[in-house]
């Protein structure tokens, strides 16, 4: 599996860099960044020296599970939709996981051309899509700029904020480029192992669509406004580091010290964006493993915590649900 690994990050060496995936619950809106002097530079191809350092000093980060029920060991992995550059070198654990399932489950089946379809073109901005009034069009045109994103323009309003949410790191080194889901999905097609989506294009995007112009604005006017708050970077940052680290702990905290579930909005779309989705993704994870499936499930980090994270309904499910320890590294 190591040499698998290998070959994958090789081929996206070759193809020119991660693949950068459409994820309209987080951050690939944006590829690459628009060609300004005071912009970043685009992701570039790995060097084989970075692909040889990158899997000799790989270590193992984020959530890993092991989820069991009827004989069969399945895996549930927390994962980060952003990351640095050598984040997409697994570490052993995480690889000899995903090596010893029969398939790979993502939030959605990217690789799929149909579903990328479905998502690209639900959110294009159409001549019909709710305009915003004109100050705020003004202010979300600086913040793309800002963001060297002008190419997000193309979007309805409300997803191009959630493209600027997904590169409001980029200054530190974090990426949509390096998403972890998209470097898992890139290992499952090198060594040959089925994608399954847990959701739909529909039901991601039917969480952040809206109809009205009114409730349009709120959520680009809010969602502006929090990513201006230099507290909104510094928990992301305490985020990424926990992910990092294996934090649990921290995770299961986030609430505590995010400082983002201030407004009954803000406090909607936690509800929507995590824990209203987990039921829904539950059912098809039990679907498949009780069906003889050896699963590998990757999903956003934070769906793992809380008493409606994945793990906890697992359990309540009948499934013995045991956190992976990684060894001092």
């Amino acid at each position: 599996m190591i040499e698998r690994g290998l070959r994958a990050v090789r081929a996206l060496s070759r193809a020119g860099g991660v693949r950068v995936a459409l994820l309209v619950l987080v951050a690939g809106l944006a590829g690459t960044p628009t060609a300004r002097a005071e912009c970043p530079p685009a992701p570039q191809p790995y060097t084989q020296q970075e692909i040889d350092d990158g899997e000799r000093l790989a270590r193992n980060r984020g959530f890993l599970f092991e989820v069991r029920k009827g004989g069969r060991l399945s895996y549930l992995y927390g994962t980060t939709h952003i990351g640095r550059r050598d984040w997409v070198f697994l570490g052993p654990l995480v690889i000899a996981a995903l090596g010893s399932v029969d398939r790979v489950a993502l939030e959605l089946d990217l690789g799929d051309a149909d579903v990328l379809q479905r998502l690209q073109a639900g959110v294009q901005r159409r001549a019909d899509s709710p305009a915003l009034p004109a100050d705020l069009e003004q202010r979300l045109g600086a913040a793309r700029q800002a963001a060297c994103a002008d190419e997000l323009a193309a979007l309805r309003p409300e997803f191009q904020v959630v493209g600027l949410a997904g590169l409001a790191l980029r200054p530190d080194g974090f990426d949509p480029a390096y998403g972890v889901d998209a470097v898992i999905a890139e290992f499952a097609a090198a060594s040959g192992k089925p994608v399954l989506g847990l959701e739909t294009p529909e039901a991601q995007l039917a969480l952040l669509l809206r109809d009205d112009a009114t409730a349009v604005a709120e959520l680009v006017g809010s969602t502006l406004d929090e990513l201006a708050r230099p507290q909104t970077r510094t928990s992301m940052l305490r985020l990424m580091q926990a992910w990092d680290e294996g934090d649990l702990g921290t995770l299961r905290r986030y609430e505590s010290w995010c400082d983002c579930l201030n407004t009954p909005l803000e406090r909607q779309q936690w509800a929507a964006l995590l824990d209203g989705r987990n039921p829904a993704m539950l059912e098809q994870l039990v679907q498949w493993h009780e069906g003889g499936e050896r699963l590998f499930v990757a999903v956003g980090a934070l769906h793992l915590v809380g008493p409606q994270g994945l793990p906890a309904l697992l359990e309540a499910r009948g499934f013995e649900v045991r956190r992976v320890l990684y060894p001092r590294q």
